[in-house]
């Protein structure tokens, strides 16, 4: 089973993991955040993609959740749609070894994007951690954090 990591810095692919918070940022007390990782996503750490990297690391990011379900609308015209699932057919999601084609390419197929967007999240980056430090996990019950901003099983101690 191959995973996908989210980028390649200095020697060592990283994987973000993101936790979307169901409250503003600014009410939370950010010394409460903890390192989450849900379970099925622990496997990540032994699957290097790059032979010459040293490992794999995670970044530990929090972002605001909107309640709103119409944050992002795009409207698209029925040629739009038949493109896209076009592509989805021909590609069906499987990982490319090359880019299959231009974004220019893309831009010029698809036409112009029409969208209304109403919300603004923000993200807080709170921490990483290195392939060593996987052995600190450890498995708790299901428990909320941040006053019920976040529920998890697995998680980082705080106190290393």
């Amino acid at each position: 089973m191959t995973y996908k990591l989210d980028f390649l810095y200095i020697v060592m692919e990283w994987d973000i993991k993101n936790n979307y918070v169901m409250k503003n940022l600014a009410k939370i007390n950010i010394n409460y955040l903890s390192a989450l990782v849900l379970e099925d996503q622990l496997v990540k750490r032994n699957g290097k993609k790059f032979q010459y990297s040293i490992g794999v690391g995670s970044c530990f990011a929090f972002m605001e959740k909107n309640n709103c379900d119409k944050s992002l609308l795009v409207n698209l015209t029925f040629d739009q749609d038949k493109f896209l699932r076009d592509m989805y057919k021909k590609y069906q999601s499987i990982e490319q070894c090359s880019h299959p084609f231009t974004e220019k390419w893309f831009i010029y197929n698809f036409r112009k994007i029409t969208y209304k967007y109403s919300f603004k999240p923000r993200m807080l980056v709170s921490g990483c951690f290195k392939p060593d430090m996987h052995l600190l996990f450890k498995l708790c019950r299901l428990r909320s954090f941040c006053d019920g901003s976040l529920y998890t099983i697995y998680k980082l101690p705080t106190r290393l």
